[in-house]
């Protein structure tokens, strides 16, 4: 859960602003820091019934180690950072420690992307730590190690694989914490001070673009004498390539067409060196189509 005031970083945010979110970048988080309006993010049936399988989850993990769960819900911030836990697990030894909870459908994502077990995405690692390091949220300012004095020292992950539950433990890692914080505050600053960062050019940010940047017919980026547009010329071939290739290579191409696109924003024409062109048009859904073009290809 983000936090409504946007003044906090929160742990699902974080990521993004390491490049390290499959779902967020740090330009489509600018937008809605700036705007205040939600991103165009799709709720599918996976993440509604994890959310529904999250109390049962937590009851489960409760009974597996022996420790006292509470439910929480709130959101609480440290400082740039902030959570809204998923619970907060108590050890009788260790104390009060986050629990994050996360549900894989099919053993092939499991074993592709978690790596059975042994490979942690990035990105929740990211979302553990700053809740961990958020602890009960009384700090005012982060300033190290006094702030650690109130953040959870440990957090315990909670994976629900195809009916089969699997755990991680997490040590706390202040020197994390530190350089999250100092992203967080360098991201704020840059909202206050509107600072916008480029777009990354992933396929996440398309549906954003097209929402900002409706194509304005006739309008023409003319970079035909700038050098330093020359390697948009290597990506105009890639493009052409890929698109003739099947399997993985579409990828390719798809990642070509979301860079163009956060280069050109709302012009339909883009004109490069070496009499290369890329043009751009929406079609009857709304989603934005480009046309690539080079001299050899005698069109």
């Amino acid at each position: 859960m983000p936090d409504h005031s946007r003044k906090t970083v929160s742990a699902t945010e974080i990521a993004a602003l390491f490049g390290e979110s499959p779902y967020l970048t740090r330009w489509m988080l600018y937008q809605n820091f700036v705007t205040g309006e939600p991103l165009p993010i799709e709720e599918n049936s996976r993440m509604s019934w994890g959310l529904k399988m999250q109390p049962l989850i937590a009851e489960q993990s409760a009974k597996d180690h022996g420790f006292v769960v509470e439910q929480e819900g709130r959101y609480l911030s440290r400082g740039f950072l902030g959570c809204t836990r998923d619970a907060i697990i108590v050890d009788p030894e260790r104390g009060p420690g986050a629990l994050e909870i996360k549900c894989c459908f099919d053993m092939r994502t499991w074993m592709d992307t978690w790596g059975g077990g042994t490979k942690i995405p990035r990105h929740i690692i990211l979302q553990i730590q700053q809740q961990m390091c958020v602890g009960d949220g009384t700090a005012a300012c982060i300033m190290w190690p006094g702030a650690a004095l109130t953040s959870y020292s440990w957090g315990l992950l909670a994976v629900w694989v195809c009916a089969t539950m699997h755990y991680v433990k997490f040590e706390a890692q202040p020197e994390l914490w530190t350089a999250m914080a100092s992203e967080a505050s360098a991201f704020l600053d840059d909202v206050t001070n509107r600072r916008e960062p480029d777009p990354a050019g992933t396929i996440i940010e398309l549906p954003l673009l097209a929402q900002l940047y409706p194509t304005v017919t006739g309008k023409i980026l003319d970079w035909r004498d700038d050098d330093s547009a020359l390697p948009l010329v290597d990506h105009v071939r890639g493009y052409l390539n890929s698109k003739q290739l099947a399997g993985a290579h579409g990828k390719v191409a798809d990642s070509i067409r979301a860079e163009f696109i956060g280069i050109m924003k709302d012009a339909d024409t883009l004109l490069l060196p070496n009499s290369a062109r890329v043009s751009l048009s929406t079609d009857a859904r709304g989603a934005r189509r480009i046309n690539c073009w080079m001299p050899e290809d005698g069109k």
